[in-house]
Formats: structure tokens, sequence, C-alpha cells
């Protein structure tokens, strides 16, 4: 409108981390793993204990908004409220650049969308058998999560990790409630 003062927010300064970035002095990153609506993940190897993980930060733009922080953090509490197999195990919470972040485990593979994506472009069904298999550790993963106090909140094939040895781990608890 004519004569408003607002002025357009300035870019944030820092855009995530990049390969080779160091973030507090143990996790250096490797390189994108993806990223949602407010969140992004990153492979980074842990220097001190030699080992891979994933790390999720609130995206640059959402930095500064406390609804986003709280979101965040609500969803680092969850995760770190359950201690189960099929469930995506956290390590570590911080921040850097004012950017809150958490570090978890890493689960190479695959995913539940990816593998039915998969299966149609193969024009093939799952063997009862196998699917039977996922079922059952998901449904053991969202067991633990509520028997946590914790209600997941977005459930979806994308967000069901497919590891080694058909491991199903439950991961992004973003949207997730707790309870008392």
């Amino acid at each position: 409108p004519a004569g408003s003062s607002a002025q357009p927010l300035p870019p944030p300064p820092w855009e995530g981390p990049q390969a080779g970035d160091v973030i507090d002095n143990a996790y250096r990153v490797v390189g994108p793993l993806g990223q949602g609506g407010m969140g992004m993940v990153v492979l980074a190897l842990d220097e001190r204990l030699q080992r891979e993980v994933a790390i999720k930060l609130i995206r640059p733009a959402f930095v500064t908004s406390q609804k986003a922080r709280d979101r965040f953090l609500i969803e680092a509490r969850a995760m770190a409220r359950v201690r189960h197999e099929n469930v995506v195990e956290i390590f570590a919470f911080g921040e850097i650049t004012g950017a809150p972040y958490f570090v978890m485990e890493y689960i190479p593979g695959s995913n539940i969308a990816t593998w039915l994506d998969d299966l149609i472009v193969e024009e093939k069904l799952p063997s009862i058998d196998e699917a039977l298999g996922y079922l059952d550790q998901m449904c053991r993963g969202l067991a633990a999560i509520h028997a946590s106090g914790a209600v997941h909140g977005d459930l979806k094939p994308s967000n069901i990790l497919l590891g080694a040895a058909s491991r199903v781990a439950i991961a992004d608890l973003g949207l997730s409630r707790l309870f008392d």
C-alpha cells in the first residue's frame, strides 16, 4: 500500500550446512538427504564416534519462526522418548548459526513409498510375507511411539524407512503430539 514502511525480509544469512562443514566440532556434513516443508536432513560423519548420522535442521527460512522452533523441539522430544528398533533413534540436540538441529540414527536404504513405486514400475505385487513383515514392524514402532506418550501425526509411506535386513524404522515425528 502507498505510504507503507514495510520492508521485505532480508534473505537468511545462512543457507544450511554444505558438504565439508563441521557442526558442533563433531559432525562433518557429507551431503543432503532430503527436505520437507520446514526441515532439511543431511548425512554427516560423527568424527568422534566414526559413524554416519542424519542431522535434521529447520530450513533457514523458518529459523526465526518461534512456532517452527517449538514444533521442532516437540519432534525431538517425541523421538527422544522412544527407544525401539522400529523407530529412528535420536542422539543429540543443539543449535548452529541460530538453527536448532538434532542428530539421529542414519538408516541407509529406501522407504516404503519408493519400494511401492518400484513394484508398480516392475508391474509386480509384493509377497504377502514381505508386506506383512513390513506391516508388523510398522505396528511395533507405532505401538512404541504410543506407549511413550506420543502420537506420530504424519505417518505415510515416505516416513517409513527400509534399512538393511528388511528393517523398518519410523521417522519424521514433525507433526507429533506429546501426552502425559
